[in-house]
């Protein structure tokens, strides 16, 4: 890590935080492309070619393709719907409040007592069971202790009634201890076809994790949540995809089932990683690659095994830009394929990625209008209204066209 960044962001704790929940690691000098340049070097993987796609730049900024929405929360991880006009905000301490309609304000869940907070521990996401309506079941991503003084990443269901959820209901599908607070992951999502709950997993600084088959860091993992009851939450973990080093937010294709990965990197490239829907078993790389880099050291006998993974659908300069955002998904009729929704955490720039005919090109759409200093996430509502959210304490509404 840069040692002076390193410094400046210790005479700051929030900030210092909001960097590290998403793995920002240093800011340098930027590389923009008009046009897409293949490119051929002694660290390419295998000495191949590779192509570096486009931003898609107009002559002048865009103007803000946002609005401030709220700044009632304090530092909102995601936002989510419960299939109404509700809003429900997601908060890092541990806390889950309601954004009514009429703009008031309650609290559905409160585990701030059991979630850990320090560096990019927290509470993560929230994803409300297809049946919902009916069961009250809902399963959020946390860091918190278990078995004294151990950090555990864990993903867990409440139970909920209209609009208070009980802490006491708590029942644990999917735990992993931790040995440091960063790199957790926390994306979680249902997937449209089959059904089941995809969670990210970050690499835990692990040396070698995301490569070892016998740990579930660094991993796509798959849940299956077809057989809850009230009293019993049985989920047997599948991993779907390897080579990760903190997927903090991923989303599917809703018409193919297709998966989009923001992986937030370390000194090079930031990445959007694609999964077809059923290729299961894909590995991106992470650590022996990043981006389309062969990195090897400091493990180069293990990495040489590995080969070059699957390079990803898209990556980008990780300076100035620090940290890939995952956002959503789009299918739009005027969109000649599916687009994904992404931003940049210290730019706080907000792309559209549009995949079409085995190619993708990204468009850049605007930035933050605020005053805050880090994009964190982004969320929807029951409309589809898309909304990004921003530390310390902004949510915005995004005017997409």
């Amino acid at each position: 890590m840069n040692k002076r960044f390193h410094h400046n962001l210790s005479q700051n704790t929030a900030v210092w935080f909001t960097v590290l929940v998403i793995g920002l690691i240093a800011v340098g000098s930027m590389v923009i492309r008009q046009t897409a340049v293949a490119q051929t070097g002694p660290n390419q993987p295998n000495g191949s070619n590779y192509t570096f796609l486009p931003l898609i730049t107009v002559p002048l900024p865009p103007p803000p393709l946002t609005d401030p929405y709220t700044n009632a929360f304090n530092e909102p991880t995601f936002v989510t719907h419960a299939g109404d006009d509700r809003l429900f905000v997601v908060q890092k301490q541990g806390r889950i409040q309601i954004l009514h309609p009429k703009g008031q304000t309650s609290v559905f869940l409160d585990i701030s007592d059991r979630v850990l907070t320090e560096a990019e521990e927290g509470l993560y996401s929230l994803v409300f069971d297809p049946n919902y309506a009916t069961n009250g079941f809902f399963y959020v991503s946390y860091s918190g202790l278990r078995y004294e003084d151990e950090r555990w990443f864990q993903v867990v269901r409440y139970q909920a009634t209209n609009n208070w959820a009980d802490p006491n209901t708590e029942c644990r599908l999917f735990a992993l201890r931790m040995d440091y607070p960063v790199h957790n992951g926390g994306g979680m999502g249902i997937h449209p076809i089959d059904g089941r709950l995809y969670v990210g997993v970050g690499d835990d600084r692990g040396l070698l994790a995301a490569q070892e088959d016998d740990t579930y860091k660094g991993k796509l993992v798959r849940l299956d949540i077809s057989n809850q009851t009230p009293t019993s939450c049985p989920g047997s973990a599948h991993i779907i995809a390897k080579g990760l080093r903190n997927p903090w937010r991923f989303d599917f294709d809703p018409v193919t089932g297709d998966i989009y990965i923001g992986d937030v990197n370390d000194l090079t490239w930031e990445e959007i990683n694609y999964i077809p829907y059923g290729q299961w078993g894909r590995n991106f790389g992470w650590p022996c690659m990043e981006g389309p880099t062969f990195i090897g050291f400091p493990i180069q006998d293990q990495c040489d095994s590995v080969g070059t993974g699957d390079l990803p659908l898209y990556y980008y300069p990780h300076h100035p830009k620090c940290a890939v955002i995952g956002g959503y998904v789009l299918r739009r009729p005027e969109a000649t394929g599916p687009q994904f929704l992404y931003g940049d955490a210290c730019t706080r720039e907000l792309f559209l990625l549009t995949h079409a005919s085995g190619t993708a090109s990204v468009e850049l759409l605007g930035a933050l209008s605020g005053t805050g200093y880090m994009l964190t996430s982004f969320g929807k509502d029951n409309e589809g209204r898309l909304y990004a959210l921003e530390f310390p304490n902004t949510i915005y509404r995004l005017n997409l066209p």
